[in-house]
């Protein structure tokens, strides 16, 4: 798991650079910069928000596409910044979830017990074979 500080993030990008080459996925591709940017997010929002320790996982299942997942260890669900009736986002330069909305084909929160979550994001692949990787911290 990783330590909720600032180096943390640096860290865990260079560990998914690292698995998107185990997965033959080039880090400057469409697809490796689309995954390194979510993770970004999600990172950032577990050491800001949650400030916890966290993990991160990636899978790649069937016509699914690439899942990222964040796992922290405060049970609180996200909540996005709302939009104004307008369409102006009220969240000033807090833009973490916008953006994982706007890479990804989805996203959400799953409880993973009752101190736990995971906050995770679809994003499209193609047809490839299941693989699943876990991100350790190095």
């Amino acid at each position: 798991m990783y330590p909720p500080e600032r180096a943390s993030l640096r860290c865990s990008r260079t560990d998914v650079c690292g698995v998107l080459h185990t997965l033959a996925i080039d880090p400057r591709s469409s697809l490796g910069r689309t995954a390194l940017a979510v993770v970004s997010e999600l990172v950032d929002n577990a050491i800001g928000h949650a400030a916890t320790h966290f993990s991160v996982a990636l899978s790649l299942t069937g016509t699914h596409g690439m899942f990222v997942e964040v796992t922290d260890l405060a049970p609180e669900r996200p909540v996005p910044y709302p939009f104004s009736e307008g369409g102006a986002y009220l969240g000033g330069d807090r833009l973490g979830l916008l953006v994982v909305h706007k890479l990804s084909d989805a996203w959400g929160v799953r409880p993973v017990d009752e101190r736990a979550k995971t906050v995770w994001a679809q994003v499209s692949l193609g047809i490839l074979n299941g693989r699943e990787h876990q991100i350790a911290e190095s």
